[in-house]
């Protein structure tokens, strides 16, 4: 609960509390400069800031904080220096991150070097009252220059802050552009068992998991928000008529309504920040997609520290904020590169491919759409001379993210879909789902329609059996307040997304540790086992969702804090193995490719009993290359192109499998 450390109830109530129409939502520039050094909730991600960039950035970051301060003035005139209660509810924290740093160089016959200084600028605008993320931005630019040794270290000391100073101006630019905030007012019409009734809905700018406040920092929960109406839960202490809440918000009126989704990057490269990944992938899905991304700042908790520090806000943010339903855990692991000769001795020919893959996911872990996709980009090098390996690995990783994200887009439906309990007795309840909508263990929510097209979140429920089209369910946990039992005639809403999974049988990938029977080795097979099973129509499960999203996202991101998601519940196993030997290397003068017999086999298990598999194989062969490429090139290039063949194989042995009865 919310807790007042500044002025009476008194006071609060003669101020003025919201914004009317046409007055200034004010914007407070966070003092600081944050650096993306891998937050501590988030295990195992690298930092993409150097040692020796970040060294100048920080040395400068007095000159920095000032730069910004005075960019931000420049770019926002509802400027704002303070942060106290008279203004808390009309103000937004702008601050401004260091998400990548970093340094690479390519030396030239004539002993110089060509410097490349990537820098990528985050923004973040936020509610500070209740440690929401409203909206973020990146600008990424690559300062480029060419020098002696001897003088490197002075110029990337001076690229590196003009490039800060360049990159900071078009990111506010971009920013400015798109700030369009808004304050939704919504006055509570009438309560029932503990919930109260708001007189506005998803029309005016209200969602499911919205906070509001009241003129004292009272908070309230949104449960479920219909066109005109929203049910709120208390945060704490209780909900009357009358009583009046706002919120301030930057979500276009058109994705209030949409699921809303998370975007976790679980496995990323060297190349790209998490954040930017996370930032294209959704910036791609345009208006079109059916759902809504919400935006993920991991080093919020500093943020908040901050303004805590350097205002007078006189409220604690509860830290009561939820998680969405919904999730996509995105993939998108390094390059790889290799180069070949050409018949010209001066030329040579630099490949890069990269490969990407996106689930959504609901929170129980359940996989209800999977796509992944490929990118390749092929450079010609002339004396040794080319565009700069890191800037191609940029945009190869770029263009496989978009094409994801395209898909994503084009091909994710959501459709409403409401289920009507035919029986209820002592917790048990039974609906028909012809559609075969609902999962074994998914959980959903009981509605109580309490007056004409106004439906109350009562009681939570999960799914325990099926019958053929008949659904048994267990009632768990009451919403809040003191909702009457479930009762026949209720209803269950339920967002279907696409076509319902195939079968039943839920299934989850394991691993098999002895996966490699032959003598070449498939780096991120299993990786590439478990995208195509998810895809062939199984009704697939991801074990690793709980984890990833505890580790990951938390307090420190201004969710609530002790994130827990219900472990992923599965039937049976499914594991792949695969058996790769090399046949022959023909030339036919200098001209040669490699042969292979692939075998790619998947099987679901019943603990150690194999109930069903399913083995293919073929022989591959690559492309051709000299007979003078280097070994390490050559490896990299048989790499590439047996995890492509892989990739088809793997596809049709899944797809024969799910055809077997």
């Amino acid at each position: 609960m919310r807790k007042k450390l500044l002025a009476s109830a008194l006071f609060l109530a003669l101020a003025p509390m919201f914004s009317s129409a046409g007055e200034t939502i004010h914007v407070y520039p966070v003092p600081g400069i944050f650096f993306d050094e891998g937050a501590e909730n988030q295990k195992g991600v690298a930092s993409k800031i150097s040692p020796e960039i970040g060294k100048i950035l920080k040395a400068n970051i007095r000159q920095n904080v000032s730069y910004t301060g005075q960019a931000i003035s420049k770019s926002f005139s509802n400027l704002t220096q303070q942060i106290d209660a008279k203004n808390r509810y009309r103000t937004l924290a702008v601050s401004v991150q260091v998400t990548r740093a970093s340094r690479f160089e390519v030396n030239k016959k004539d002993g110089t070097r060509d410097i490349y200084l990537p820098l990528t600028l985050s923004l973040y605008f936020s509610n500070p009252m209740t440690g929401e993320v409203l909206q973020s931005f990146n600008q990424t630019r690559v300062t480029t220059f060419t020098s002696t040794p001897d003088t490197i270290a002075a110029k990337i000391a001076q690229y590196t802050q003009q490039g800060f100073e360049r990159t900071l101006d078009e990111l506010l630019t971009h920013a400015a552009s798109q700030f369009k905030p808004y304050v939704v007012e919504a006055a509570v019409k009438d309560t029932w068992k503990g919930y109260g009734i708001l007189d506005k809905g998803y029309a005016a700018g209200i969602g499911k998991d919205d906070i509001l406040l009241d003129a004292d920092g009272n908070e309230i929960k949104i449960e479920h928000a219909g066109q005109d109406y929203a049910v709120a839960t208390p945060i704490g202490g209780k909900i009357s008529s009358g009583n009046r809440y706002a919120r301030t918000s930057m979500m276009k009126l058109s994705d209030v309504k949409k699921p809303r989704v998370l975007v976790v990057v679980s496995d990323g490269n060297a190349n790209l920040p998490d954040a930017v990944m996370s930032q294209l992938f959704a910036d791609q899905l345009g208006a079109d997609a059916q759902f809504a991304v919400l935006p993920l700042n991991t080093n919020y908790g500093k943020v908040q520290s901050a303004i805590d520090s350097n205002t007078q806000i006189g409220s604690a943010v509860s830290g009561q904020r939820e998680l969405p339903d919904y999730f996509i855990r995105l993939v998108v692991p390094d390059v790889v590169e290799y180069e070949k000769p050409t018949n010209l001795a001066y030329k040579t020919q630099r490949h890069y491919k990269s490969w990407a893959f996106a689930e959504l996911l609901a929170k129980n872990g359940q996989v209800l759409f999977a796509r992944h996709a490929d990118e390749d980009l092929q450079d010609i090098v002339t004396n040794g001379i080319g565009i700069a390996a890191a800037d191609r690995r940029e945009v190869v990783l770029k263009n496989v993210l978009v094409e994801l994200a395209d898909k994503f887009a084009k091909e994710v439906k959501f459709k409403p879909t409401t289920l009507e309990i035919t029986d209820a007795e002592s917790g048990q309840l039974w609906v028909n789902d012809t559609a075969q909508v609902l999962q074994s263990g998914q959980a959903v929510r009981i509605y109580r329609e309490i007056s004409k097209d106004v439906l109350v979140p009562t009681w939570e429920a999960r799914v325990e059996t099926r019958e053929g089209s008949r659904i048994a369910l267990r009632t768990q946990l009451e919403i809040a307040g003191s909702p009457p039992a479930p009762t026949r005639g209720d209803k269950i809403l339920i967002d279907q997304i696409n076509s319902p999974a195939g079968g039943a049988m839920r299934l989850a990938y394991c691993p098999n540790p002895k996966n490699q029977v032959g003598s070449q080795f498939v780096p991120r097979y299993d990786e590439l086992a478990y995208a195509v099973a998810t895809q062939a129509g199984f009704n697939m499960v991801n074990r690793s969702l709980k984890g990833v999203v505890e580790r990951r996202v938390g307090s420190a991101s201004g969710f609530r804090t002790n994130i827990k998601l219900p472990e992923a519940a599965f039937d049976q196993c499914l594991e792949s193995l695969y058996r790769i030997d090399r046949v022959d290397s023909p030339c036919e003068g200098d001209a040669c490719h490699t042969r292979y017999k692939v075998k790619t086999a998947f099987r679901q298990k019943q603990g150690e009993t194999v109930s069903k598999q399913m083995i293919l194989e073929h022989t591959f062969k690559t492309s051709g290359y000299q007979q003078n490429i280097d070994s390490t090139q050559l490896g990299q290039l048989q790499h590439a192109e047996l995890y492509k063949d892989a990739d088809e194989l793997l596809t049709q042995t899944a797809k024969n499998l799910f055809q077997t009865k």
